[in-house]
């Protein structure tokens, strides 16, 4: 199986909020006390999304560094054809609960005239408010928030900082059908509403956290998608027992290569 983990869990600490950050750099001063309920409602909001990382280039010598225990580990290769998961598109109808495939955005203009439309839509609710008094728990930047932030959650796994544009990264993203529950209760009352997902969602430990995460493909027919495996530029695998191992595990259609990196 492949892991889908937490977008919140990944070792880009900027995940999830460089679209963000774009955005708030981009309101104007008198607009920033929106920020904070912006932030406030994503936390009270956010469950997932959850992804796993691909790339075009499956034998690029940084990857193997930083990815694969300094370069003893392999790659797979992966048949987008036999993924059998949807281009991802703004479908309101499929966005909860739905599985898509993506590549990510590094373009920086791109990424700064989508942060300048949404922080011109923040000023704008921010002028039509000043001077006025509301209640802080009845308080109209708390729905605006909450639904800027149901839009970014499906938008903000698609962008991330173009200084990893060599990585020329793919995205299987999940968005869960509970993405959108328990939007203001506290974390202690958190529950999965749908059955199938409280059933499905797993978690895994590292050092000093918990991570959610979900497999993929649930059923056992990721043997099907592996078109071809490379071993990494330090790794000691033999071919013939490796070989043995992929026949005995089902695999057929596959070829097995060694990365053109020299590193020692």
């Amino acid at each position: 199986h492949i892991f889908l983990g937490d977008l919140d869990s990944m070792n880009d600490y900027q995940e999830g909020r460089w679209l963000r950050d774009q955005i708030g750099r981009r309101v104007s001063s008198s607009a920033q006390e929106f920020i904070p309920y912006l932030e406030a409602t994503r936390i009270r909001f956010h469950l997932g999304p959850f992804v796993t990382s691909l790339s075009e280039d499956g034998d690029l010598l940084s990857q193997w560094r930083a990815y694969a225990n300094g370069g003893r580990g392999t790659a797979l290769g992966l048949s987008p054809e036999k993924l059998s998961i949807p281009i991802f598109q703004i479908d309101r109808e499929q966005l909860s609960g739905y599985t898509a495939l993506c590549n990510v955005i590094y373009d920086i203009d791109l990424q700064e005239a989508l942060a300048d439309a949404i922080a011109s839509i923040i000023n704008s609710i921010v002028s039509e408010m000043q001077g006025k008094y509301f209640p802080p728990e009845t308080h109209p930047y708390i729905p605006c928030a909450a639904h800027i932030n149901m839009n970014l959650h499906y938008i903000e796994p698609l962008f991330k900082n173009p200084a990893f544009r060599e990585e020329k990264e793919w995205r299987i993203i999940r968005f869960p059908k509970s993405s959108l529950m328990n939007t203001w209760k506290a974390p202690s009352d958190v529950r999965l509403s749908d059955e199938t997902e409280a059933t499905t969602l797993r978690f895994r430990t590292t050092l000093d956290d918990i991570v959610p995460y979900f497999v993929f493909p649930e059923d056992n027919t990721l043997g099907r998608m592996i078109k071809g495996i490379t071993l990494g530029p330090l790794n000691r695998m033999r071919d013939h027992p490796l070989a043995l191992f992929l026949s005995k595990s089902g695999l057929s259609d596959y070829v097995i290569r060694r990365s053109s990196a020299t590193l020692r």
